[in-house]
């Protein structure tokens, strides 16, 4: 039987000119039974497909195969579905059936399994965007693209060109990302169940278990979800024309369309076949060409995506677009607060996105959320002013605390915080905090109590003269709780800011240079403005030495050495006394 049907195949021969013009070609010659690669049988060829690694034997089988399940498809002698098949009672529809879906499952193999580049990948993902479009005339095969999407991002194969052809290629037509985003979804969700309760497979290339390491999975799906294009528009579905002309709101699926010509006994008979086929009936319209039902869905993958637990990398990339590119587009934004109440308690730069995600939420969706403040309080630690992240952390930073409607016990707390780290912060760091410092005290002028209260302990005669102790003693001393994480609690309006008095000793000029600024503000305001946070924050050690090295003296130091130096500090038992950097020094170490 199965070579008759090859033989069969093989008279099929139908005249198409090539793309470069004059030559005639036989669509004969693409048939799976082409005999320049010894296929003599569809059967054989499906075999190849299954066993072969070789990308020359591979690419022409797919090609093959998809060009001859296509046609079946469209002339109704394949039927999606073995048991749909049986029903027929024929076995030419049995054995049909049966080879259509061993092809989708091998293919689907190529997408996140088999050890196949991507020059194999993106023509199995194009034959399976075909039968999904195909099995059903007018209606996008949403089962077929879900289970071949699970498979590409659960392997351990997944390649960026074939997240390319899927996102440049299918994603910009609406049915596609509605198909998505429910395929993330469910996706998403059996991730977060038990595997216990994954549905089997019936065939081992179909397995549920993934292939790649669940942080590999979640990265895949943000992958897919990041690159999604934001198109959210009710789609006339009439006016739209045919995938191959039609612009990136339409789809890739067009729904059938009813033939004017059809008497009205026919057009009942067609409308009927479309809603048992699951098409869109008449006076109705495809869920996908809804803008509130796109918008649904978009907010349900999100929402489930974020139930995983994400690892650090997409976690940040998470939290850093949230409230540019997904709570715009969210029927219900305020659904996210969980999600952020759960990463501002992570601290560091993680609980600062966040912050920004519930900033956002109150001020434009009206969350309530009263411990805002309290929360930006405690995320202002020593450690903030030597981190990598330390940029993007005080630009928020600096947008929390622009409004002059804080109450002054917040932004007197705030500024007792940053005058504090300042004394133990590198000089970049002390150079931001007393950038906010200055800012918050122009936007909040009950504040300068702070500045010109005389502090009655700061010349106590117990205090020695090294700046360490300086600092312990007036810490001590200080009413300031530096250690209470509310700042209606920290007493900072019955303190004084003596650390600016210590900051004007600092060994970096540049720092003493913003104090004077600041002390310049408090007595000449109007010729003054604001300093610009983001300037402050660009600050580092590294800058420090340029600027260093570019500046010109007039007086410059001079050392002379009998001997050139080696290194920057000389400290060799060697080296004799008086060349040495450290002499009369005693730098040995006393273990007792």
């Amino acid at each position: 039987m199965v070579g008759t049907r090859g033989r069969a195949s093989n008279k099929r021969s139908k005249k198409v000119e090539d793309d470069s013009g004059g030559r005639q070609t036989s669509v004969a010659e693409a048939e799976p039974n082409d005999s320049e690669h010894g296929f003599t049988t569809e059967a054989e060829l499906l075999t190849s497909l299954e066993q072969s690694d070789d990308e020359n034997v591979l690419l022409p089988a797919i090609g093959s195969l998809e060009e001859f399940f296509i046609s079946k498809l469209q002339s109704g002698e394949v039927v999606p579905g073995v048991k749909a098949a049986e029903a027929r009672g024929s076995a030419n529809d049995k054995w049909l059936a049966e080879k259509y879906a061993s092809f989708k499952v091998t293919l689907k193999g190529f997408l996140g399994k088999r050890n196949v580049g991507s020059t194999v990948q993106c023509p199995a993902l194009n034959a399976l965007m075909e039968c999904a479009r195909t099995e059903q005339p007018g209606t996008f095969s949403n089962e077929l693209y879900g289970e071949m999407l699970r498979v590409a991002v659960t392997g351990d194969k997944l390649s960026s060109e074939l997240v390319g052809v899927l996102v440049g290629r299918y994603l910009p037509f609406a049915d596609v990302r509605y198909h998505t985003w429910s395929a993330v979804s469910r996706i998403a969700e059996q991730l977060v169940k038990k595997p216990a309760a994954t549905k089997p497979a019936e065939t081992p290339v179909e397995d549920a278990a993934m292939e790649a390491s669940a942080e590999d999975v979640v990265r895949n799906l943000y992958d897919i979800m990041a690159n999604t294009p934001l198109k959210f528009a009710d789609i006339e579905v009439d006016k739209c024309i045919d995938a191959a002309e039609s612009s990136g709101e339409s789809a890739w699926c067009m729904p059938i369309a009813e033939e004017a010509s059809e008497a009205p006994a026919d057009k009942d008979k067609s409308k009927r076949k479309r809603e048992a086929l699951g098409g869109r009936g008449a006076g109705s319209r495809p869920r996908w060409s809804e803008q509130k039902h796109q918008k649904a869905n978009f907010s349900k993958a999100w929402l489930t995506l974020l139930q995983l637990p994400l690892p650090e990398d997409v976690y940040k990339k998470v939290l850093s677009k949230l409230h540019v590119a997904v709570m715009p587009h969210m029927v219900t934004p305020v659904l996210l607060s969980d999600f952020l109440t759960n990463s501002v308690n992570r601290g560091g730069l993680i609980g600062m996105l966040a912050l920004n995600g519930i900033f956002i939420l109150v001020q434009q969706h009206g969350l309530e959320y009263p411990q805002f403040y309290d929360r930006l309080y405690t995320l202002l630690e020593p450690n903030t002013f030597r981190a990598r992240f330390r940029k993007r952390f005080f630009d928020l930073m600096d947008i929390f605390l622009r409004s002059p409607l804080l109450p002054a016990y917040i932004a007197a707390a705030f500024v007792k915080r940053f005058a504090r780290h300042a004394l133990t912060a590198p000089p970049a760091g002390a150079i931001i905090a007393i950038g906010f410092i200055h800012n918050l005290l122009r936007r909040h002028p009950s504040c300068n109590v702070l500045v010109h209260r005389n502090s009655s302990h700061k010349s106590d005669a117990s205090v020695t003269a090294k700046s360490a102790d300086v600092i312990a003693a007036m810490s001590a001393l200080d009413p300031f709780r530096m250690e209470d994480a509310v700042p209606a609690k920290s007493n900072a309006l019955k303190s004084s800011l003596w650390e600016l008095k210590a900051l004007q000793n600092h060994m970096y000029p540049q720092v003493v240079q913003y104090c004077r600024v600041l002390e310049k503000d408090l007595s000449e305001r109007g010729k003054t403005t604001e300093i610009a946070i983001a300037d402050t924050t660009s600050f580092s050690y590294g800058s420090i030495m340029q600027d260093e090295m570019a500046r010109k003296m007039k007086r410059v130091p001079l050392a002379y050495y009998k001997t050139a130096p080696k290194q920057l500090m000389e400290l060799d038992s060697a080296t004799p006394e008086e060349e040495n950097s450290f002499a009369g020094w005693d730098l040995s170490f006393d273990s007792a």
